[in-house]
């Protein structure tokens, strides 16, 4: 009944979905990004080390993302092999692309850190649900058309 609920109002496959299933995801980046930022001290005009501090937290967080996309967001057709094969480049994409368009921002503006993480968060989730979405877990596809393990 329950999952009858949430397929009606977060269809399988679509953004919304996704973005939901990125919540949960987001804050455990969240968590890992303050608890590294507390353990090393840095200030707020280290760019660089934001970038790389960043760059760790996504890559930790990616593999709890995984699992979720895969159990909750999509239906896939794509056998385990693959989806966790597919999803490293995708994922290390959106790990150098997110990195450096937020060591960008904290050098460029002077926003606060967390409005600078929504922004560059939300952008790089709507590139990595088309990637996932499509190359990943090929949703939507029939078995026959998805990738073999």
């Amino acid at each position: 009944m329950v999952g009858g609920v949430v397929d009606r109002l977060l269809p399988p496959g679509s953004l919304p979905r996704y973005g939901a299933a990125g919540a949960f995801n987001t804050a455990i980046f969240g968590a890992l990004l303050v608890l590294f930022s507390f353990t090393t001290g840095i200030g707020r005009d280290d760019a660089v080390r934001w970038a790389m501090l960043w760059g760790i937290a996504w890559a930790l967080s990616s593999l709890v993302a995984h699992a979720t996309h895969r159990m909750f967001t999509f239906h896939a057709t794509t056998g385990l092999a693959w989806s966790l094969s597919s999803s490293i480049p995708v994922f290390a994409l959106g790990l150098v692309g997110s990195s450096t368009t937020f060591g960008m921002l904290v050098n460029l503006s002077s926003a606060p850190l967390v409005a600078l993480t929504m922004v560059n968060v939300g952008a790089w989730g709507v590139v990595l649900w088309a990637l996932n979405r499509t190359v990943v877990f090929a949703h939507g596809r029939s078995k026959d058309e998805g990738q073999d393990e």
